[in-house]
């Protein structure tokens, strides 16, 4: 019985120390400020089979959407999509941004104002993005 039991607890550190070191992950902060549901896409610039989704729903100035995602720490290729419907009489342009290249290696807050809002500041601290 007791070669049993140390044959077992040999073989738990063995396969405890086998195990891979788990990854490091970073905290992303959406804030949406936008009158219309949005779409954040992100895709890794160094591997691109790293890539997110995520969609916010409505909010306002007054009562912004605020969400927490945990993501693998890397590059991205960040692109804004205002989810509207499409008005053939005045053809909202929102969706007609390039995107940007941001820096996701550590806890970032993203936010994201009103389709047309002009930003004054393109990043008033470190870690906070203005789309």
């Amino acid at each position: 019985m007791k070669k049993n039991l140390l044959l077992l607890s040999i073989l738990t550190l063995l396969f405890v120390g086998a195990c891979p070191a788990p990854t490091r992950l970073v905290r992303l902060t959406i804030i949406s400020k936008s009158d219309v549901k949005v779409a954040v896409q992100l895709t890794g610039v160094d591997d691109t089979t790293k890539f997110y989704y995520f969609l916010l729903p409505k909010a306002s100035r007054e009562l912004p959407v605020e969400l927490t995602f945990t993501i693998i720490p890397q590059r991205y290729d960040a692109k804004v999509w205002y989810l509207y419907i499409y008005d053939p009489v005045y053809g909202l342009k929102c969706n007609d941004n390039p995107g940007s290249k941001a820096d996701l290696t550590r806890n970032i807050r993203l936010t994201i104002l009103q389709c047309g809002s002009s930003v004054r500041h393109n990043n008033p601290e470190p870690g906070f993005y203005i789309y």
